[in-house]
């Protein structure tokens, strides 16, 4: 069986695609993970620091960089993935308050434990939006995503986007090393849930 090439931006042209066959509809989906050995200091730390450094050793591979915009009404970030198959592909990550997130009315926990994204290609569409939910606990931090895609999106774009959700599912293996070793330079407090 041969395998199938992808060159660079597919990926991008199929959300692309899909947004313009869907018509503003979505489809959900989702996953949790308990990160053992991850507490909410260690989450707020690796959020506020987060640099191309710290976003490559997040997913080694399919990160690529990172590069923080500074907005009037919002902050984000430019970020290039390679989610797999797919080569490296630019998305503009932009972070509304998730209070304005199409999740609202439903979120679980406070407001500075949840990062709501919208992904965007450089016109300004939106091609995916993610709320991910952060769950400390004084041993392990409980991990919600929850996203949505355009609801046309074909089967080999959907695999990819969520085979890369389940990549960054890492924190366990490298963020408490990581911690140890940087936490010096800022000490973040975290209320936990127990």
């Amino acid at each position: 069986m041969a395998v199938e090439e992808y060159c660079e931006g597919n990926f991008l042209d199929e959300l692309q695609e899909a947004c313009d066959k869907s018509n503003g509809e979505w489809i959900e989906g989702g996953r949790e993970e308990i990160c053992h050995g991850v507490t909410g200091e260690m989450m707020r730390w690796f959020q506020r620091n987060l640099n191309d450094e710290l976003y490559r050793m997040w997913c080694p591979g399919p990160h690529k960089s990172f590069k923080r915009l500074e907005f009037s009404d919002v902050w984000g970030e430019v970020v290039e993935e390679a989610p797999a198959p797919y080569g490296p592909i630019k998305f503009l990550l932009r972070h509304p308050g998730p209070e304005n997130s199409p999740w609202a009315d439903s979120l679980t926990v406070p407001v500075n434990q949840c990062c709501y994204v919208e992904s965007m290609d450089l016109n300004g569409r939106i091609l995916f939006k993610i709320l991910h939910e952060c769950l400390p606990y004084t041993d392990k931090t409980i991990m919600k995503t929850r996203w949505l895609l355009p609801k046309e999106i074909n089967d080999r774009a959907h695999k990819a986007f969520v085979d890369h959700q389940n990549e960054e599912y890492r924190f366990e293996y490298f963020l408490p090393k990581l911690y140890n070793e940087k936490t010096w330079m800022t000490k973040e407090v975290c209320e936990t849930m127990d």
